[in-house]
């Protein structure tokens, strides 16, 4: 049985015992926060152990880590606040059943809407569930060469977590693995294991799986050797046995996996979309296959994407088609976990792979906003603007104002919005030049206004609202 489960604005609150579930938040950002291209304010959801964690950023820079348990309601969710402090920063998130550990790097353009913005801050910390966060490396930008122009090729920070253990590596020195053990009690001595140039890192039980340029390796930690590798791939997974899984060009992307008694790659399926997500874990592969990409009102992009579990067998355990994906996806060998935001609303979704769907937000059309209030101050036009409670998908658009006296009109302009379901923000419309002339020759004049949901063009809800222009206190 699935369950679907909305968190309201403000509150945490924790998913029921059930098989799937869905997992709202309205960590909703303003348009246009932030400004360069393809951010997506999100990182993860991750399955970590009876948890499921995620993070979303707000319009001020900062990020929230929210928890919630897999089963059970009889604890609310854990949210902690990471605060970079210098501004919009990407994140990377990985989580264990006994603690999280995130990466950023602080970000800054120097001019609007800039690609490749410059690197401020790197900085990797980590804490335990109901701990202190504990930052463990930090750098400024301008000590790390290596990406003074371009930020988003090789982020510093992919790190790995197994239990209490972390594996990390250094783009400003990628030529080694970092490894350290943050048990209470334990030697916290940095172990260093030289690789080639690396690209990510992964890890389950005592291997670790990493890039080094195209090809991926297995490591076997606790022995402290390769246990093999495989050439002619990018990204990829391990397993706790030392199986692995990852994508490898043969003419096409095909997906593979191999073992420390077989490395030889073996084909799962063939071909996949290049840039897929893989996992693999309890000998069930999972892998979900980006499609078309959608520029969203709140300055995201979503994709479509499929989501396949299959056995090494190649044989198919579920499938499922996602729309408005954002963020990345994660498998624990049980469930799939992923986000979606059709709308303003940020769903998280578990899904129990032994339900023949994932659950998901409401499928009605994003809603317009509700005009409840215009008055005038001075040299700009106040409104309110609510968004319904119902469907809790929140509202994000445009509202376009005209100013209209009879056949006569006179265009104000249009601003964007971003509203959580349930509530109500101000906007504020400064008055064009010629609006004020406009008034005085018709007194009477009355104020039209529109609002439209994002995604633009079919499927848009529009509302129509002709109001009164009434003064404000000054």
């Amino acid at each position: 049985m699935s369950a679907m489960v909305i968190v309201p604005a403000g509150a945490l609150a924790a998913p029921p015992a059930v098989g799937s579930e869905l997992v709202s938040s309205t960590y909703g950002v303003r348009p246009n926060s932030v400004p360069f291209f393809g951010y997506v304010p999100l990182a993860g959801p991750v399955l970590a152990g009876p948890r499921v964690v995620w993070a979303a950023q707000d319009s001020f820079g900062a990020w929230r880590i929210g928890d919630a348990p897999l089963r059970g309601a009889t604890s609310p969710a854990g949210s902690v606040r990471y605060a970079p402090g210098l501004g919009p920063s990407e994140l990377n998130l990985t989580a264990s059943s006994t603690r999280v550990a995130v990466g950023d790097q602080v970000l800054r353009c120097a001019r609007a809407n800039c690609v490749y913005p410059s690197v401020v801050r790197d900085r990797l910390a980590t804490w335990r569930y109901g701990g202190t966060v504990q930052t463990l490396e930090s750098c400024p930008g301008k000590s790390c060469q290596t990406f003074r122009t371009c930020a988003g090729d090789y982020p510093r920070w992919p790190p790995a977590l197994i239990d209490d253990t972390l594996a990390y590596f250094d783009t400003c020195s990628p030529d080694e693995i970092i490894l350290r053990n943050l048990s209470p009690g334990a030697d916290h001595v940095p172990r260093r294991i030289p690789t080639g140039y690396l690209i990510f890192v992964r890890g389950a039980g005592r291997f670790l799986a990493y890039g080094d340029g195209y090809t991926t390796v297995v490591y076997d930690r606790v022995a402290g050797r390769e246990s093999y590798r495989v050439d002619n791939v990018y990204g990829g997974d391990v397993q706790a046995d030392g199986k692995s899984a990852f994508q490898m060009y043969d003419g096409d992307s095909v997906l593979s996996w191999a073992s420390p008694t077989h490395p030889q790659p073996r084909v799962l399926l063939d071909p996949i979309t290049p840039g897929s997500s893989i996992r693999i874990v309890r000998n069930l592969v999972a892998i979900e296959e980006p499609g078309a990409e959608v520029n969203t009102a709140t300055g995201l992009i979503t994709r479509e994407a499929r989501i396949r579990v299959l056995r090494l067998d190649g044989s198919r355990v579920a499938s499922a088609r996602v729309n408005s994906l954002i963020g990345d996806f994660d498998f624990d060998g049980k469930r799939v976990t992923f986000a979606t935001q059709p709308c303003q609303t940020t769903g998280i979704v578990v899904w129990a792979i032994k339900d023949r769907k994932p659950p998901m937000q409401s499928p009605a059309p994003c809603p317009a906003a509700r005009v409840r209030a215009l008055y005038r101050r001075r040299e700009s036009l106040h409104l309110k603007l609510g968004c319904p409670a119902r469907p809790t998908l929140g509202c994000v658009g445009r509202v376009h104002l005209v100013l209209y006296a009879g056949a006569r009109f006179f265009p104000l302009g249009r601003q964007s919005y971003s509203i959580p379901y349930g509530h109500s923000v101000p906007l504020t419309v400064r008055l064009p030049r010629g609006a004020d002339r406009f008034l005085a020759r018709h007194r009477a004049a009355r104020v039209f206004a529109v609002t439209a949901s994002s995604p633009w063009g079919h499927g848009s809800e529009y509302r129509f609202f002709r109001l009164s222009l009434r003064p404000g206190r000054r």
